[in-house]
């Protein structure tokens, strides 16, 4: 999910990643970022565990986390208005403080952004969410984000090391594509969900 994902990122974060490349230590940034997922992923296994033990909760969990992903990647890859990015007055509140961040120091910068980036409202993250929640506790929800974190950051590494040789074009087939994979994903969950009952 992180890894074929990554396209909606570079959508979504790409402008982060870019600004903490040209300034600072980038791997700095990618670390803050994968840290706000462990933290995110940490609660969710709090939450999931209450949820999986009421009768049906994880196919509950599998069905929504699919329809949340086939709606996500359909917004990436363009086929319907990618209204999934609902953090407009957060990031207005937040825009401040990234600032601010960012004249931290080329190591501390970074990270404070990507911890705030980590916080930011997206729609491939609470899919993420759902899905670690079907872990059922917060060390293995947490290690799970980890991972997911970690899967999106060649995609956004990728983009701040070549920002200036993609075209428009090629930035917009990435991410067209990235959506198509997401679908995938989504349905495929669906279908687990829907054959065993349980996952």
């Amino acid at each position: 999910m992180g890894l074929f994902g990554s396209a909606h990122c570079l959508g979504m974060c790409g402008g982060f990643s870019i600004i903490a490349g040209r300034t600072g230590w980038w791997p700095a940034y990618g670390i803050g970022k994968t840290l706000s997922y462990v933290l995110l992923g940490a609660l969710a296994g709090l939450l999931g565990h209450s949820v999986i033990a009421i009768s049906g909760g994880q196919q509950v969990l599998s069905v929504l986390t699919g329809l949340v992903l086939i709606v996500i990647g359909a917004a990436t890859a363009g086929l319907i208005p990618d209204r999934l990015a609902l953090g407009g007055a957060l990031l207005r509140r937040i825009g401040p403080l990234l600032g601010k961040a960012m004249g931290r120091g080329r190591i501390r910068g970074p990270l404070a952004v990507g911890v705030l980036n980590g916080f930011l409202p997206c729609g491939l993250v609470y899919a993420a969410l759902m899905k670690s929640m079907e872990a059922a506790g917060p060390l293995p929800s947490a290690m799970l984000m980890a991972v997911f974190g970690a899967a999106t950051l060649p995609g956004l590494g990728s983009l701040a090391l070549l920002e200036g040789s993609l075209s428009a074009n090629g930035r917009r087939l990435i991410v067209s594509s990235g959506g198509w994979l997401v679908m995938l994903i989504g349905a495929i969950t669906l279908w687990r969900a829907f054959q065993t009952g349980v996952h």
